[in-house]
């Protein structure tokens, strides 16, 4: 079984050190990071939430760069949190990618973010490993980079939005309202990959229900018959 460093639990210790103090990251399994990264200290009662995000394990090079959307690569360690940013050629990390949940204005994008990646989010530019060497084009995203809630299920998820990474990976947003609601509060948020809905095709312990494309309801799109 995959295992988690975490305990699949969202902490504040993993994977850097020193810790980052605005951020709370989760290993879904092999190391690979879910994050929520704050205004303020995770410890401040009144912190409110601004990127959600993933990352990828690599090295400072623009060739494991995964793609332009992975804006900022972070040491594992570092003096300081703010030390941390990008650093000499072939150190070890994560690359990171941001999703803003809502309009905010920060100087870490230089100046006001929209919802969906912020590909302004503190770039470091990496340096080439080999001659000639480039980061991954960006792949195609069926939401623009941008939160939607009419994909990728017909039915929609009402209380759902979705943001399409490409490469069969999504983030998503769930609230304990429709998304038009007032006062909707966020209550999970998570990643998915595409897939089949067939015993041992799961990708990991953590990714427990299966949604199908298509189905008459939304109530009615959990699991369905096998596809193998």
């Amino acid at each position: 079984m995959v295992s988690s460093v975490t305990d699949w639990k969202l902490i504040n210790a993993w994977p850097f050190d020193v810790p980052l103090p605005d951020h709370l990251l989760v290993d879904v399994g092999g190391g690979t990071p879910l994050f929520l990264h704050y205004d303020k200290p995770v410890t401040a009662a009144d912190k409110k939430l601004m990127w959600v995000g993933t990352g990828e394990k690599a090295r400072f090079y623009l060739e494991e760069q995964p793609n332009p959307a992975y804006t900022h690569f972070h040491r594992l360690k570092s003096p300081t949190p703010d030390a941390g940013h990008g650093g000499a050629p072939g150190a070890e990390g994560y690359w990171l990618i941001h999703a803003a949940v809502r309009p905010f204005n920060s100087p870490m994008s230089g100046g006001d973010v929209e919802p969906g990646v912020d590909f302004n989010f503190m770039p470091t530019k990496a340096s080439a490993a080999n001659r000639g060497g480039a980061t991954p084009p960006l792949p195609a995203s069926a939401t623009q980079w941008k939160w939607q809630v009419d994909w990728p299920f017909n039915a929609p998820l009402p209380e759902h939005e979705w943001l399409d990474l490409g490469n069969d990976q999504i983030l998503f947003l769930q609230y304990d309202k429709p998304v038009s609601a007032p006062g909707k509060e966020l209550i999970y948020f998570g990643m998915g990959i595409r897939g089949r809905f067939c015993a041992g095709e799961e990708p990991g312990p953590a990714f427990t229900h299966f949604h199908r494309f298509d189905a008459p309801t939304a109530g009615a799109g959990h699991g369905g018959a096998p596809r193998c």
